[in-house]
């Protein structure tokens, strides 16, 4: 367990540093003020993010009790789904600027669906449509925050 946690602690924080990084980039919303822009809450989250990740790596260094397991003991048949789901995201984040929010959404939704064996077609088609919908309207019209409308301008 314990390369699995300075592994992880590692990505996390690497992680965090480039939402800190990325987020310079946003653009300001109507809620803007000198210290509350649309950067604050992701920075909030990465720094959050980091903390729990120092700690996660401080206390494996200092927890006699965690054994040192392998990664390859990990990556066992019950995770899977989680590196499945967490791949899926990484590919969503990587061509959403191309396709867009709606597109890359809805599809991200039914990936997952499918990745979790939902198979009746109602549940395939009204919930990517419906969360992207409420999702896009909330950012949208209600934070103000400009989403990427990628590939067909939409």
């Amino acid at each position: 367990m314990k390369q699995a946690n300075i592994i992880t602690s590692i990505i996390f924080i690497l992680f965090g540093f480039w939402i800190i990084y990325a987020s310079k980039s946003f653009e300001q919303t109507f809620l803007s003020d000198n210290f509350i822009g649309a950067d604050f809450f992701p920075r909030i989250m990465a720094i959050i993010m980091i903390i729990l990740a120092v700690f996660l790596l401080i206390t494996t260094f200092y927890d006699k009790t965690l054994k040192d397991t392998k990664i390859s003991d990990i990556l066992n048949k019950k995770m899977k789904l989680p590196i499945a789901g967490t791949f899926v995201l990484i590919v969503y984040l990587l061509v959403m600027e191309f396709l867009g929010f709606i597109i890359a959404t809805i599809a991200l939704n039914l990936v997952l669906l499918l990745i979790f064996r939902v198979k009746k077609l109602q549940y395939l088609v009204l919930v990517p449509l419906l969360t992207t919908i409420i999702i896009y309207y909330a950012f949208s019209n209600f934070l103000m925050v400009p989403l990427p409308q990628g590939l067909f301008s939409f």
